[in-house]
């Protein structure tokens, strides 16, 4: 046997004794999922650990584990202890707790919003929808996405029906874009969105990747990955705006326009919540 030591932020860490298998492996990370309620757990080295709802190894333990990912005949998850039995050995992962992920917020004005957007108006990354990251500072983000589609984009609700799965890759451009917003959001001390985007995904018909469903699922309950959360720091000064720089180069780096199109989420919501900012632009 097999005995390896990881960490999870143990408030979103699968509960009770379940049973799971692979859904998907990639060179840096492999994902388990739950059949009987479609719950994903990414399983990454330490140095991945920029999401949330993961468990993370030692990377000589993860690499080890990921060239065996096709032989996995049993993953039992129960107590916090991970069960996996190959062909050949069983591997026993002890879970303790890590950094949490959860979103810290006041629910009051973002004293650093204006900084940000000021900041985000030198970036002219484009974003998963063709439209450059700084184009969405103001109200012409509202024209730019409304031009893309037929539907009046007027509620919340429109705006989900728009978004959710649109784009390519694991996680479409229109979900790094409403996780973005739902954080705002949710710093204003408002989880309407979130609650609107859970209802959507509880629907029975899936709109999005199983990648996608889960996080926009984490961030509908305010969890999200340490460079978000970073980035939540920052507008809310609880870090100094000096961070801004690395912040956002971090968020950035982040899939291939995951992080832009996270932020062009971040920058709507801001410019809605701060029309003073915008008005007359």
């Amino acid at each position: 046997m097999n005995v390896l030591d990881g960490v999870a932020d143990l408030a979103v860490f699968p509960k009770g004794s379940s049973k799971w298998e692979l859904h998907s492996k990639f060179h840096q990370t492999f994902n388990l999922i739950n059949k009987s309620n479609q719950q994903l757990l990414l399983v990454a080295p330490e140095n991945q650990s920029v999401v949330p709802g993961g468990l993370f190894l030692q990377e000589k333990a993860f690499f080890e584990l990921r060239l065996l990912v096709d032989t996995f005949e049993s993953v039992v998850i129960e107590k916090q202890t991970v069960r996996i039995e190959t062909k050949n050995q069983v591997y026993v992962i002890h879970v303790h707790e890590g950094p949490s992920t959860r979103l810290n917020y006041e629910g009051q004005a973002l004293v650093c919003s204006n900084q940000v957007l000021h900041f985000l108006e030198g970036f002219s990354e484009v974003t998963g929808f063709d439209i450059a990251l700084n184009q969405f500072i103001g109200n012409q983000g509202i024209g730019l996405l409304q031009e893309q589609t037929k539907n009046t984009l007027n509620t919340k609700d429109d705006w989900i029906d728009f978004l959710m799965g649109r784009g390519r890759g694991l996680t479409p451009s229109g979900d790094d874009f409403l996780i973005g917003w739902t954080m705002v959001e949710q710093l204003y001390g408002s989880n309407e969105l979130g609650q609107s985007i859970k209802k959507r995904l509880d629907q029975v018909l899936q709109q999005t990747t199983d990648i996608s469903q889960h996080y926009l699922r984490l961030a509908s309950k305010g969890y999200y990955g340490i460079d978000q959360l970073a980035l939540s720091d920052v507008l809310q000064k609880k870090t100094a705006v000096t961070s801004l720089p690395i912040v956002i180069k971090n968020i950035l780096s982040h899939g291939h326009t995951s992080g832009c199109d996270f932020l062009a989420g971040v920058v709507f919501g801001l410019s809605l919540r701060n029309k003073s900012y915008f008005r007359g632009k």
